[in-house]
């Protein structure tokens, strides 16, 4: 059984597995609600103190109050530690009933500073034209940067230096990507991907 609540009016749901990823609306409140892939009512992100997520002290421990700040709207959380660089990446809500993927992927430069980059993946772009047309739509140029992968997906990615961030800067630059990316998509697509 997977056991959820409603994002906007937190009415407590049960159903039976088979109904992950469905969609439908809230009998109380009428938002549309996504069954989960897992449950959501029990706390999802469990870690004790020791748990290091980035190699850099700092980032690390801003994520861990960004995690406990947002723990009710994070979905799917997994921390990839790879060669080049340590990848966190969860699902967030950014509104009732649309979500959007996020990276955050922690790296050093050449001079020795770390940064840390976080980005959304917003979408298969054919035409870049509807993309520009979509970006002055939402307003989504500063303080993001737009890139178009070589497999033509539109990303929207936000890099700060990490001696420069603090928890409610972090917590700031990561919701506004997610909603941005959001807002891009919802724009070029009309749907969400869930």
């Amino acid at each position: 059984m997977i056991e959820f609540n409603c994002g906007q009016c937190k009415k407590e749901f049960k159903v039976d597995d088979s109904k992950a990823g469905v969609k439908g609306k809230c009998p109380k409140c009428s938002s549309i609600i996504v069954v989960p892939a897992v449950s959501t009512t029990s706390d999802q992100l469990i870690f004790i103190e020791d748990d290091n997520f980035f190699s850099d002290s700092k980032l690390n421990q801003l994520y861990k109050e960004f995690l406990r700040l947002r723990e009710s709207m994070i979905y799917g959380h997994q921390i990839l530690n790879e060669t080049t660089g340590d990848t966190a990446r969860f699902e967030i809500a950014t509104k009732p009933g649309r979500s959007q993927f996020v990276w955050l992927y922690n790296f050093t430069t050449d001079r020795n500073e770390s940064w840390v980059s976080i980005c959304s993946i917003v979408g298969e772009i054919t035409l870049v034209e509807s993309a520009v047309h979509a970006l002055r739509a939402v307003d989504a140029y500063a303080p993001y940067g737009i890139r178009l992968t070589e497999d033509n997906q539109l990303v929207l990615t936000s890099i700060a230096k990490i001696s420069n961030l603090d928890t409610d800067l972090l917590d700031r630059t990561i919701l506004m990507v997610a909603v941005k990316a959001d807002e891009l998509e919802e724009t070029l697509f009309g749907a969400d991907r869930l």
